[in-house]
């Protein structure tokens, strides 16, 4: 059989065939449509004035609104400092609490710059604040009720340093005698006038050192008051 017919019948392969270009992008399929959703709008929040921090008797500023893990409140403000009769008492710590708890507070605390003149001759140049908001449980616990620092509604502080110098300081002054300890103590008895729950030396081993002020609700008509 002739070399020619015989090649002529094997089939046919592609390999040596030339490549054939790629598909243009023009001829690929368009791609499936998808419904993009644009992102909703965040309802505006609107924070409380506090009649008690516009005055020029404070130092204080509005903070954006706390939310954190069931904690938080919409209108807290960061209280720095009380003027009175042009002369300023400091907090060591600036205090993050909401107007209700910082009304009380400025309350007490120009009350209680008048007891240290009674008890010392002179004024309070600084108080020794401690914690005022943190998201936390009652006394730290693992479970039970939010405590009321998780909702800027309490403060802690252990003292006094009066404007001659003197220190008052818990929880040697609970016990001290004398003027330091008239005046730690009337200012916990004073404290259970203005806010609904203190806190002091003799509540619990956890309240040593310090007094624990708070504005929270007590009882079915929020009336009830804790003093220890």
């Amino acid at each position: 059989m002739p070399l020619l017919f015989v090649l002529a019948l094997l089939p046919f392969s592609s390999a040596g065939a030339a490549p054939q270009p790629p598909e243009r992008p023009d001829d690929l399929p368009p791609p499936p449509q998808t419904k993009v959703e644009k992102p909703k709008a965040k309802e505006p929040i609107y924070q409380a004035a506090c009649p008690a921090l516009m005055g020029d008797d404070v130092d204080a500023k509005i903070l954006p609104p706390l939310e954190d893990d069931g904690c938080g409140t919409q209108s807290p403000y960061q209280l720095n400092a009380i003027n009175i009769s042009n002369r300023t008492i400091e907090l060591a710590s600036p205090a993050t609490v909401n107007c209700a708890m910082a009304t009380a507070f400025i309350d007490w605390v120009k009350r209680v710059d008048q007891l240290s003149r009674t008890t010392h001759g002179v004024g309070i140049e600084r108080i020794s604040t401690g914690t005022s908001y943190a998201c936390r449980r009652r006394n730290n616990a693992k479970t039970g009720k939010i405590s009321e620092h998780g909702f800027a509604n309490a403060i802690d502080l252990t003292g006094y340093v009066l404007t001659d110098g003197t220190q008052v300081q818990l929880p040697a002054a609970w016990k001290a005698g004398g003027k330091d300890q008239k005046l730690i103590r009337q200012s916990h008895k004073l404290g259970c006038e203005i806010f609904t729950t203190v806190l002091g030396p003799e509540a619990n081993a956890l309240h040593k050192d310090h007094l624990h002020l708070d504005m929270g609700c007590h009882g079915k008509s929020c009336t009830y008051k804790i003093c220890d």
